[in-house]
């Protein structure tokens, strides 16, 4: 007798709980001096914010979309220009931006895209022209580029190509004309001119050329 009156009284004793659960997330409003909203969404019991807020430009347009808990960015964050058009797609973690991210141009068009550790530029990065083409690409350790990259002329012939080290070119880097021909080559060493460097000709004949730092 006594094992049948437990259940009840803790199916009852969970749902006193759990609408007190919803209750401490209190909506908030922010307004413009003019009294249009400026954004909303809920705080936590200890004044946070929490879950998705909305944030809009003073015509009351929608200007973004951010996730967060306990009071830092965490999830999905979305940016729209005065049009409504998305100008960015990003992903945080614990107040950090994480994860891959999307920028996009007027047009719709990507203008780059990438990851994201801790806040900084890491992995694999494209950027592009407002016609879509490629126009750089190449990886990035702790924010800073780093290994082989290459930049492209706006009808996709390569515009030069070399390596990074500690975000510093590096080593040999060749730089081509708009046709793909090669314009010029030599080597880096800590992000300076060193060596001898080359200038070839539309002719494809090389000659030596000095560089004044």
């Amino acid at each position: 007798m006594i094992f049948r009156l437990i259940i009840p009284i803790c199916f009852i004793a969970f749902f006193l709980i759990l609408p007190s659960s919803k209750v401490s997330a209190q909506e908030s409003k922010v307004y413009y001096e003019d009294g249009k909203l400026k954004a909303k969404g809920h705080l936590d019991s200890e004044g946070r914010k929490e879950g998705e807020w909305s944030f809009y430009y003073p015509d009351g347009k929608l200007s973004a979309t951010e996730s967060y808990k306990s009071g830092e960015l965490d999830g999905v964050v979305k940016n729209y220009d005065f049009k409504g058009r998305p100008t960015s797609v990003e992903k945080w973690k614990n107040g950090f931006q994480s994860d891959s991210s999307v920028y996009y141009y007027a047009n719709g068009k990507v203008s780059k895209k990438g990851l994201f550790k801790d806040g900084f530029y890491d992995g694999r990065w494209k950027f592009f022209y407002e016609n879509g083409k490629l126009k750089r690409e190449g990886n990035y350790e702790d924010g800073m580029p780093a290994g082989i990259w290459e930049a492209f002329w706006p009808n996709g012939k390569i515009r030069q190509k070399g390596a990074y080290k500690f975000g510093k070119e590096e080593g040999v880097w060749r730089f081509y004309r708009k046709n793909g021909s090669l314009e010029y080559e030599g080597p880096y060493t800590g992000g300076k001119r060193s060596g001898e460097w080359v200038f070839v000709d539309k002719k494809g004949r090389r000659s030596p050329v000095d560089f004044q730092e």
